[in-house]
């Protein structure tokens, strides 16, 4: 049971950074206001239940990716203050 538990959080963890970079990539493509999350879907290849199971919606989707960046940024410059 616990290596089964193990293999379902690593498909997890696996499906919502192809959302992430997905999403990304899709930012490169084409203003934000135009994508939707059947674009992520398509172009990630799962389907809309895996989304919603990972985010709320678009803009919890943004919050993740910005607050994962603001800490990598803060991580690599410790000593900048603000």
């Amino acid at each position: 049971m616990g290596k089964e538990n193990k293999e379902k959080r690593r498909m997890a963890n696996f499906t919502r950074m192809a959302i992430k970079s997905t999403f990304v990539e899709l930012l490169n493509e084409k203003p934000l206001n135009q994508i939707t999350v059947k674009d992520i879907v398509e172009k990630c290849g799962i389907n809309r239940n895996s989304f919603y199971y990972h985010f709320q919606d678009i803009p919890a989707l943004i919050e993740e990716i910005v607050t994962e960046e603001a800490d990598r940024i803060i991580a690599e410059y410790p000593s900048v203050g603000s």
